[in-house]
């Protein structure tokens, strides 16, 4: 039977450079890599090396490089550590985020944080108009979701991002 999997926004298959790569440390190699013992000090070395490729691949110093099992972590460390380096101002997150973003946001706004939810069309399209008027106020953090992983619907973040390119 032959079938079509359209949810690669949510879930996609590991690329086969990537699974080879990996196979040596999911064989024989699953030391704790914060562990002094052998097993543990080889797993250090895989991940810092994994770590230096990532660097070299986006250019940035290996330190800056933090991994993290998926998505929802990864969205909570960079809000809530985010917030934590910045005057509580405003966190504007598009209506129809992920509650990974949501969830966090709203933790914000218990925080002093003001949380301003940007308006979306019937369509699920960010209003434009709406994140400019939004971005008017002092905003730490915005968060619009580049491609919803439900309906397929891309997001212009770079018109978000740009100063006055939302008129």
């Amino acid at each position: 039977m032959t079938h079509a999997y359209f949810d690669h926004n949510a879930t996609t298959p590991v690329d086969e450079r990537v699974l080879e790569a990996m196979l040596p440390h999911l064989r024989a190699g699953y030391g704790n890599a914060s562990s002094r013992h052998e097993l543990g000090t080889s797993a250090r070395r895989a991940v810092d090396g994994a770590r230096e490729q990532v660097a070299a691949l986006v250019n940035v110093q290996p330190s800056q490089v933090i991994f993290v099992s998926g998505g929802t972590e990864a969205n909570n460390l960079f809000i809530k550590g985010a917030a934590g380096y910045l005057k509580p101002t405003q966190v504007a997150v598009s209506a129809i985020e992920h509650p990974c973003i949501a969830k966090p946001a709203q933790e914000l706004a218990r925080q002093g944080w003001k949380l301003r939810k940007l308006a979306v069309s019937r369509k699920g399209e960010i209003d434009l108009a709406d994140a400019e008027q939004a971005l008017k106020e002092p905003t730490g953090i915005v968060s619009v979701m580049l491609a919803n992983n439900e309906t397929g619907v891309i997001q212009d973040v770079a018109a978000v991002a740009a100063p006055g390119a939302t008129a």
